[in-house]
């Protein structure tokens, strides 16, 4: 056995236990005459004999492992240990491990059912509550949140003195750009405009200047809103005017840093009518003598009087 060999072999070498120092001693294999282990750690320590490099190694070895031995000793003892390991040597059953409780297949199965049944309904009340379309949160909001969008976050997508320029950006858009503008906002002078955002739907911001009032904000949307009016109505919203009123499906929001009086010219007019009244249209002068020839050409007297149309005022 050449050295590294047996300084492999050495390495579980351990001291004899004292005598008397541990009443219940641990066979070691090594310390039997029979065991193969035993011989080969014989044969190593030949081999410490005849060479005394191996035999400086081993001594330094057998100090480590004595060392560790009387400091593993000096360790105390709780004196509750000895105790508990007499009850546990006097009823061995004590030892035994904790039964295993197997559940049957089909009873786990019915677990994972059952589990499963509920995370699908928790999918679909989170799916009911995150993607069902959000509620109209009516007219007022949607005038103050775009009254106020000029105030705190006014920017123009794009700048042009062109109306049919701005109209053409909020057509590329999908904005609405096909309406009509009351006469009075037609003559004012075109700025820029730009996008909003409304319920997921845009809004078309068309930005105009007038003498003696300055800037003029127009929002538009085609979306449906809770409790437009019909007809202009002035409102105030933090520092602005504002004018609103609904026409051909559309809602219009008018802002400027103005009085009421002022803004008002900048609306549609209204036309008072009675409710419930029914009267006939006046023609105009140059369609009488038409109607009038078509009656002559068809047996008709020339005289009659011609009827138009007829009005029903609601």
């Amino acid at each position: 056995m050449n050295p590294q060999q047996a300084r492999r072999t050495l390495l579980d070498w351990r001291p004899p236990p004292d005598p008397g120092s541990d009443p219940h001693p641990a066979q070691d294999p090594t310390r039997d005459p029979h065991s193969e282990s035993h011989s080969e750690h014989a044969a190593a320590l030949a081999s410490v004999a005849a060479d005394p490099q191996l035999a400086a190694w081993f001594e330094a070895h057998r100090q480590f492992q004595t060392g560790v031995r009387l400091a593993l000793r000096a360790i105390p003892v709780p004196p509750e240990l000895s105790q508990r390991l007499a009850v546990l040597r006097s009823s061995p059953a004590s030892l035994a491990p904790s039964p295993v409780i197997v559940r049957p297949v089909f009873q786990r199965a019915r677990w994972l059912l059952a589990t499963a049944a509920l995370l699908a309904a928790l999918a679909t009340a989170l799916a009911f509550l995150f993607l069902r379309p959000p509620a109209d949160p009516g007219f007022e909001i949607f005038r103050d949140r775009m009254a106020r969008a000029a105030i705190r976050e006014y920017r123009m997508d794009l700048e042009s003195p062109d109306l049919e320029v701005i109209r053409n950006h909020l057509r590329t858009h999908a904005a609405p750009s096909e309406f009509v503008l009351p006469p009075a906002l037609n003559a004012a002078t075109p700025v820029g405009g730009g996008i909003l955002s409304w319920q997921g739907r845009p809004v078309s911001m068309i930005c105009l200047r007038a003498p003696d009032v300055g800037m003029l904000y127009l929002f538009v949307t085609e979306s449906k809103v809770a409790g437009a009016p019909a007809l202009p109505a002035l409102g105030q919203t933090s520092r602005l005017v504002t004018a609103s009123w609904t026409a051909d499906s559309r809602v219009f929001v008018l802002a400027a840093a103005t009085s009421p009086e002022v803004l008002k010219r900048f609306l549609p007019e209204e036309r008072p009518t009675k409710p419930g009244v029914r009267g006939e249209l006046t023609p105009p002068a140059n369609l009488v003598p038409v109607c009038r020839a078509h009656a002559q050409a068809h047996g008709g007297p020339a005289q009659q009087p011609v009827v138009v149309g007829t009005l029903v005022v609601r």
